[in-house]
Order: structure tokens, then C-alpha cells, then sequence
């Protein structure tokens, strides 16, 4: 017999970032069962490593002086 699925639940209206951490938490603890821990590549999630996922940074920007677009 097959085990029931996993399901994730991550409550809408909430940053891509916080949805990246809760899937990662999930990733870490099927992981950890098996003796393995994640590359620290997944922990590497600050604005300037990984952009996309705070959009609402991107948003927030300003040309700057001299900036055509």
C-alpha cells in the first residue's frame, strides 16, 4: 500500500520567499530520514543572492540618475 501524499501548506498573499523556506523545511526533514542534509546552496537566499525571489524588492526600486528606460 502506498503512503498518502504530503501535502505543504503555505496561507496565500505571503512573499515567494517565505514559500521557498517552507518547501526547503519540507525538503530538509525527507532528507534528514534519509542522513542527508542539503547543499548550503539552498541556504543562500538573501536578496542579492536570489532576486527572484523577493519581486516586491524589485518593485520597490527607483531609477537611478542618468538610468533610460
Amino acid at each position: 500500500m502506498s503512503n498518502p501524499a504530503d501535502r505543504i501548506y503555505v496561507r496565500g498573499g505571503v512573499p515567494l520567499i517565505v514559500i521557498f523556506r517552507a518547501m526547503r523545511g519540507w525538503i530538509e526533514q525527507h532528507a534528514a530520514k534519509e542522513g542527508k542534509t542539503l547543499d548550503p546552496a539552498w541556504y543562500r537566499d538573501s536578496p542579492e543572492e536570489r532576486p527572484e525571489l523577493y519581486p516586491e524588492l524589485q518593485q520597490q526600486q527607483t531609477p537611478e540618475e542618468g538610468d533610460l528606460r
